[in-house]
């Protein structure tokens, strides 16, 4: 009958960031540790609300056999693998470069949730926001 129905859902319901930190921060642990003012609060208006996550973390490790992970939290659970987070990076050279993560995650609840950035160092010292590099960390409640 070429009637079409409306799409629904995918609309931006709210949007919390933490951005424009500048607060350079080194590691040599090899477990997880919070990147400072990493984080960003969220409470979703619905259980079947996803969440965007987008995250640029600039970072730095000295030398190639060098290298870091990062990830993010959704309070306690790494969204990423146990060891290796959401990714692993280095650098070469001392060279600088920027983690770009774009993640959905489906948390199923209406109460508060914390969405936490972390890195680790693997074989040294690993960087973030080194030289006053900014990160910027956004978390977009997509409605239903």
């Amino acid at each position: 009958d070429n009637a079409w129905a409306s799409a629904g859902g995918g609309k931006i319901l709210q949007a919390q960031y933490a951005t424009g930190t500048t607060t350079e921060q080194s590691t040599t642990s090899t477990s997880f540790v919070d990147v400072t003012n990493g984080s960003v609060a969220i409470t979703c208006a619905a259980t079947s609300s996803k969440v965007l996550l987008l995250a640029t973390v600039p970072f730095y490790t000295p030398t190639g056999s060098n290298a870091m992970h990062l990830t993010i939290l959704r309070d306690s659970t790494n969204l990423g693998d146990a060891d290796y987070g959401l990714g692993k990076m280095y650098t070469d050279n001392y060279n600088r470069d920027t983690w770009t993560c774009n993640y959905v995650d489906s948390p199923s609840s209406t109460s508060a949730i914390t969405y936490k950035l972390q890195f680790d160092a693997q074989g040294g010292t690993a960087y973030v926001c080194k030289q006053n590099n900014k990160l910027s960390f956004t978390v977009m409640e997509i409605g239903a």
